[in-house]
């Protein structure tokens, strides 16, 4: 039986150098052995966002039948804290080293603050996680939080819950935060937008950062 789970904002991540970390190998997906976890992400492109994904990492014969991603409004409007996006991942087949890749269509992902969470069992859009805007998910009924990140802007009243990313955390970065990466992968370090493409058929050369 899934439980019934909150999931705080505050979280703490490691601040480091964007330029020191990119294009270092990533690790073999084997250190993810027990929990998923969403390990790269892009929600903002330069021009349109035609290359927005979620990357998630699953251990050995994990049961992926009930994995959905969903998106959390962080920006202050009337949607903040509701669900904004919800896909599915059971169609989704892993590779062979544990990375299920959703792709979505153009602009599939909003810009800005945005949440994104792992869950096991559907979340429709339009759900309020938090209703008061204090800080914490709170999953409905049968559905559990895997992982969750997510972008602050930096714009007042906005809000992220889970791991909370900001461009100003990372070190010589400059650009406008449209995504990240754990580095190496399933870690707990994320690096901003400098994605390995591991499961992009069209991004061999994809260790570059992304979406300034």
């Amino acid at each position: 039986m899934r439980t019934h789970t909150k999931f705080t904002a505050t979280c703490a991540v490691a601040a480091v150098s964007a330029v020191s970390l990119v294009g270092i190998p990533a690790a073999h997906a084997n250190i993810v052995d027990e929990q998923s976890v969403i390990n790269e992400f892009v929600t903002d492109t330069s021009g349109s966002d035609m290359l927005e994904y979620v990357e998630v990492l699953v251990p050995e014969n994990y049961d992926t039948s009930d994995l959905h991603i969903i998106g959390v409004e962080g920006d202050q409007n009337s949607n903040q804290g509701s669900v904004v996006h919800e896909y599915p991942l059971a169609d989704l087949d892993a590779d062979e080293d544990g990375r299920l890749l959703l792709t979505t269509e153009t602009n599939g992902l909003q810009n800005g603050s945005l949440t994104i969470a792992l869950t096991d069992g559907p979340v429709s859009t339009g759900t309020t996680l938090d209703e008061n805007l204090e800080g914490e998910l709170t999953a409905p009924d049968g559905v559990e939080f895997l992982d969750v990140v997510g972008i602050h802007d930096g714009d007042s009243g906005a809000m992220a819950w889970g791991t909370e990313l900001r461009a100003t955390q990372f070190d010589e970065y400059t650009g406008t935060l449209g995504g990240a990466s754990r580095m190496p992968d399933g870690s707990d370090t994320w690096v901003p937008n400098a994605y390995n493409g591991a499961g992009l058929d069209h991004a061999s050369a994809a260790d570059e950062p992304r979406g300034e």
